[in-house]
């Protein structure tokens, strides 16, 4: 396989910016994840706090529904990890794949990802250009936002139920 052109300094750090808001997302999950598993009774639902984010987002959506210190926020933070299990297919496919082409005369640019399961040699190939990857840079540091503040939230009310009216939550 020839050696594809290299991706634009602007491709490149699009996805640098991509990169840093899912890290701000997932910090802001983890404050959630703090806060509902230490605080309000999550390790009560299940005994080991999980790493993965697709681990995280099943257990907080059980706290969400089932912790009554979580439940003034229920609608906001269901909301939030909908939209988190929504957008980080895109995600994964620009920070794990690879460009295997780039057309020259336009950003546009052909990436590969491997995917996980039993299926040896399974993959996705997907077209992408910079406009794309900065617009999901920005719907997820917009994300990342409202999921640190809920997390900022939850870690000043700590173990007393929310008494906030949904107005005041981040949404």
């Amino acid at each position: 396989m020839n050696k594809p052109r290299q991706p634009s300094e602007d491709f490149l750090a699009a996805i640098g910016r991509l990169t840093i808001s899912w890290a701000e997302i997932e910090f802001g999950i983890d404050l959630i994840l703090f806060v509902a598993y230490h605080e309000l009774g999550g390790n009560e639902i299940e005994k080991e706090k999980p790493w993965a984010m697709e681990r995280k987002i099943k257990l907080l959506r059980k706290c969400f529904s089932n912790l009554p210190g979580l439940a003034s926020a229920r609608e906001v933070g269901l909301a939030i990890l909908d939209e988190v299990k929504s957008t980080s297919e895109t995600r994964q496919d620009i920070i794990h794949g690879i460009t295997i082409e780039q057309f020259d005369a336009s950003d546009k640019t052909t990436m590969i990802r491997l995917l996980r399961g039993s299926t040896p040699n399974a993959h996705k190939r997907f077209s992408i250009d910079t406009t794309q990857i900065l617009t999901s840079a920005v719907a997820a540091s917009k994300l990342a936002g409202r999921a640190m503040a809920l997390g900022n939230l939850l870690l000043e009310v700590r173990s007393e139920p929310l008494n906030q009216t949904s107005s005041e939550l981040p949404g």
